[in-house]
């Protein structure tokens, strides 16, 4: 059976799993695995078309102190992915310095900085 505790807010299962139902602080934090709840909160995919120099990504997630890790998922052409505006409560751009023949996709991850 679960153990609960703080009126339900915090539950350990019989696997070992613990479960909060609130914001959780640690010095330090050491895992072997890590995921991201709620996909396309915080984590995505995005496109610069060919020919184009830039896209927006469109995320309320986005805040003045995120950063946002961004990981190309194909040929950037030899150049660096590079992170443009950021509008808070609405999105941030990516760019490139030169125009390609073919569309740029790339992951992005966006973390708080508090």
């Amino acid at each position: 059976a679960d153990i609960e505790f703080m009126g339900g807010k915090v539950i350990l299962n019989k696997n070992g799993n613990l479960t909060v139902f609130g914001e959780v602080a640690a010095e330090k934090v050491a895992a072997g695995e890590y995921a991201v709840l709620g996909a396309g909160k915080t984590i995505g995919s995005g496109k610069i078309g060919a020919h184009e120099l830039s896209t927006i990504i469109v995320t309320e997630r986005i805040k003045d102190n995120s950063k946002v890790f961004l990981t190309p998922t194909s040929s950037t052409g030899g150049q660096a992915l590079i992170l443009g505006t950021k509008i808070s409560g609405q999105g941030f751009e990516v760019k490139l310095d030169k125009l390609v023949e073919t569309d740029v996709t790339f992951d992005y991850w966006i973390v708080q900085e508090e």
